[in-house]
């Protein structure tokens, strides 16, 4: 699944168009349309994807009930810093957010949506309006699952 990171730096920016209102996944929010019209809830690999994205597009602090919840990636995008430390903080928004999500989630009966291990995080390319980033985690299910998170721009 690859989503979209906004940037802050104009949020009418046209470039805006034709993405995602949500700007994550194809603007899902743990729901799926099947082929004959009707709306379901998604459930296992397509689930932990969604919500993978979900909290890594959120700003950390942005839930009021669970100030954990999210990532500081959007803060990342147009700073000025060393490449080096940028692919380093990247790294670690992307790690700490899928540590809450492991332990929001530590209790889901589906083993498809929690996370075992994350097994790679390579960050693609850097722009100055923002940055790709491909992972992968493995489910305690034992399925792989990548992602790839993309600046709007692109």
């Amino acid at each position: 699944m690859d989503f979209y990171l906004r940037t802050r730096k104009d949020p009418n920016n046209s470039s805006h168009e034709g993405k995602p209102p949500t700007f994550w996944g194809q603007g899902e929010n743990d729901l799926a349309i099947e082929s004959n019209g009707d709306i379901s809830l998604v459930q296992g690999v397509e689930c932990l994807k969604q919500s993978m994205a979900k909290i890594l597009v959120t700003d950390a602090g942005a839930n009021t009930f669970f100030p954990a919840y999210g990532a500081g990636l959007q803060d990342l995008i147009g700073q000025k810093m060393d490449i080096d430390y940028l692919r380093a903080q990247i790294k670690l928004e992307i790690i700490d957010a899928l540590r809450i999500y492991q332990y929001i989630n530590k209790n889901n009966p589906d083993l498809d949506e929690q996370i075992e291990t994350l097994t790679a995080i390579r960050i693609r390319n850097v722009y100055i309006d923002g940055f790709d980033v491909s992972f992968n985690v493995i489910t305690r299910a034992g399925n792989s699952v990548s992602s790839l998170v993309l600046p709007v721009g692109n």
